[in-house]
């Protein structure tokens, strides 16, 4: 329960408070499972691992926007602060005048949290990853995707196609690589094309599209639209199971697409002669007005822009998330 490593443990350091300044292990912004895999200290035991994450935090050499590390998916540093540029002047800068990554989740944890800040601005990160593509992929946000309910609410699932109405263009900013996953559970095949997702303001684009076939069967088609065939396509032969969650990653790199059911491959495919395309500003469906929806229900819809996630981390989120579902009947 307490907000930093007690005295004798890895990662307490005498010249830092951390218990009067805010929790380091706080769920918000670490999940040490999480972390480990990330940065591939899974051999470590569990208060090594807290150690190397406080240890990272109060090491002033560790600056924006190179050198920080995230302790989970929710939260990535480099982000908050492109998104909050305001908050230069409460930043601890090192000897190199560099803003230090401790210093921005500090502000984030002790008055970003209850400012309620955006941790995200699609608009900015998208100039950020054309000045640099490299460090942009390398950092991770996990955004998700909610629908609002006639009520207000925010819904993370729903029954699809009993509400087509738009998630709104700021739901997904389109790049030409990113991850896509969601927990879907079909209940029952329908003859036409019917649809679960939609990323696009017109039915030509897709940006990704996915749908089941049509025929009847219980095969979903995943279309990524491409700078030489809007219609390039991974359809996987594996049928998934009526009236069972299963977990569907989409990675989308930037000649290439794989789709993942409940962890395992069951599709790839590559383009070496085009790139994905980027449509910008586009409406997200879940599901579209443009086909018949398909009679499933869908939660936990995640999106990770500019980032392909290793198959790790989907495992450990797949797992994680699986605890988590909830009842929708």
């Amino acid at each position: 329960m307490f907000p930093g490593p007690t005295y004798g443990l890895p990662g307490y350091k005498e010249s830092h408070d951390w218990v009067g300044d805010y929790n380091i292990f706080s769920p918000l912004i670490f999940d040490a499972d999480w972390y480990a895999i990330a940065y591939e200290i899974t051999d470590k035991t569990e208060n090594e691992i807290k150690g190397d994450w406080a240890d990272h935090i109060s090491d002033q050499a560790n600056s924006f926007p190179k050198k920080c590390r995230q302790g989970n998916a929710l939260f990535s540093p480099q982000k908050y602060y492109r998104a909050n540029p305001s908050i230069k002047e409460d930043l601890d800068m090192n000897d190199d005048a560099e803003e230090t990554c401790g210093s921005i989740v500090k502000v984030y944890m002790t008055s970003g949290v209850f400012e309620t800040s955006s941790k995200y601005d699609a608009k900015v990160e998208n100039q950020a990853y054309i000045a640099d593509p490299d460090q942009l992929k390398s950092e991770i946000i996990s955004l998700q995707i909610a629908k609002t309910s006639l009520d207000g609410r925010k819904q993370l699932g729903w029954p699809i196609g009993k509400d087509t109405r738009t998630l709104g263009e700021d739901a997904i900013n389109s790049v030409d690589q990113y991850t896509l996953t969601f927990w879907i559970k079909p209940m029952g095949a329908r003859e036409p094309e019917c649809n679960v997702l939609h990323h696009g303001t017109k039915f030509a684009e897709k940006a990704p599209m996915i749908s089941y076939v049509a025929g009847g069967t219980k095969l979903l088609k995943f279309v990524v639209a491409q700078s030489n065939d809007n219609e390039f396509a991974c359809t996987p032969t594996q049928e998934l199971e009526e009236k069972e969650w299963h977990f569907v990653a989409l990675k989308v790199e930037s000649q290439k697409i794989i789709v993942k059911y409940d962890g395992e491959e069951v599709c790839s495919k590559a383009n070496p002669e085009g790139t994905t395309s980027v449509l910008e500003e586009r409406q997200l469906y879940v599901s579209s007005p443009f086909q018949p929806p398909a009679d499933a229900y869908i939660q936990k819809v995640n999106y990770y822009p500019m980032h392909v996630m290793s198959d790790t981390l989907l495992g450990y989120t797949m797992e994680a998330q699986q605890q988590q579902l909830d009842d929708l009947e």
